[in-house]
């Protein structure tokens, strides 16, 4: 949805977009690795990932499955390649151009991608009220 239906938000951005599920899959790779399957590895991932989103700027709601997924399926560091990586450029590629053609019909859609670095959130403090 975020890549398709709010082009211009930061989450729908290229930096979030693959810096979120690159991140948040390698986050559970090495969860899996490390630590097994326990449920209590899913909430450590969890909570990893979202620090790593926040922190580095690239909050992709979605992506966040991504940790949730690797340890559910016992991935190795293979798996960072094919599937998560090809999936989310062909996604990536997807959206490029679905606002091209969506721009015929729709014209107040903003081409995607809007800005190719922007900070998912803006800042750390982005949405607290002083």
């Amino acid at each position: 949805m975020f890549l398709f239906g709010l082009t211009r938000a930061p989450a729908a951005q290229p930096r979030a977009l693959l810096g979120g599920h690159l991140g948040a899959a390698a986050i559970g790779v090495v969860c899996w690795q490390c630590l097994g399957d326990a449920l209590w590895v899913y909430a450590l991932a969890q909570a990893l990932t979202l620090g790593y989103m926040l922190l580095s700027g690239t909050v992709h709601p979605p992506a966040g499955a991504n940790a949730l997924i690797m340890i559910h399926v016992h991935a190795n560091a293979n798996a960072l390649w094919m599937p998560v990586t090809l999936s989310v450029l062909t996604l990536a590629l997807v959206a490029v151009v679905w606002s091209h053609v969506g721009a015929r019909w729709f014209s107040e859609q903003a081409r995607y991608p809007a800005r190719w670095m922007d900070r998912s959130p803006p800042s750390l403090l982005w949405g607290i009220t002083q």
